[in-house]
Parts: structure tokens; C-alpha cells; sequence
């Protein structure tokens, strides 16, 4: 019984001590900012991002729409998710970060098709 006392505060003590530095660890952001070029079906693009503390913010440029600024930026564990509007349409993008490559899918309106994308940084 004494034993049993005795681990559980100890397992206790250790999930006491443990939480801020998981809390720290999940919290940490890499780096996303520089250029990355972009691939998607049916097109190419640029990808631009600048990175402020836990801020976001960048431009897009994909075909012949020019250069858009992206909006509602933010990083979770490894997903970058941000949005672009052009005209009337918002696209979200949805992928993974991992180094210098974010994969992932563009999702907009309910008719249209959602859409693989790869991008590559090409410099910070």
C-alpha cells in the first residue's frame, strides 16, 4: 500500500514537472518565411512568406491573377493553413511543412474540385 502511495506521487510529480515543457515544445514554430515555388494542378505560382513572432502574413501569385496577399495565417504542430480571395472566390490552403517542402490540398467553393499543391523553398 505504502509503495503504491509512493509511485503514484512520483508519476504525479513527474506529470507536474513534464507540462511546461510539453506545453513549450507544441507551442514552437519553425520558420515557414522565404520564397517557395509552387506547383498545383494545371499551374505554377510563387508563394512569399514573412514570419513575426507567431504572425503570418505573405502574398500569393498564381497565374494571371497577379500577386495576392494571403490572410488568416497560422501554424499548427506541422499544417500551415492560410487563405487567398480573388474576385468573389476564397481558396484555402492546407498542407504540411516539413524542412523546405509544404504539400498539400486547395479547397474553395463547393463546385469546385479540391486540388493538389507542392511547394518547394527556393530561398529564405
Amino acid at each position: 500500500m505504502m509503495a503504491r502511495r509512493v509511485i503514484g506521487g512520483m508519476l504525479a510529480l513527474a506529470v507536474i514537472v513534464a507540462q511546461p515543457v510539453m506545453a513549450q515544445d507544441h507551442g514552437a514554430m519553425p520558420d515557414v518565411s522565404g520564397e517557395w515555388e509552387m506547383s498545383v494542378e494545371g499551374g505554377f505560382g510563387m508563394l512569399e512568406l514573412t514570419v513575426d513572432g507567431y504572425n503570418i502574413s505573405g502574398f500569393i501569385t498564381l497565374g494571371d491573377h497577379g500577386r495576392l496577399a494571403v490572410h488568416s495565417a497560422k501554424f499548427d504542430g506541422h499544417e500551415l493553413y492560410f487563405e487567398m480571395s480573388m474576385e468573389e472566390v476564397t481558396l484555402v490552403f492546407r498542407g504540411r511543412v516539413n524542412g523546405d517542402e509544404y504539400v498539400g490540398e486547395i479547397s474553395g467553393p463547393h463546385e469546385m474540385p479540391n486540388m493538389a499543391f507542392t511547394a518547394k523553398r527556393t530561398s529564405r
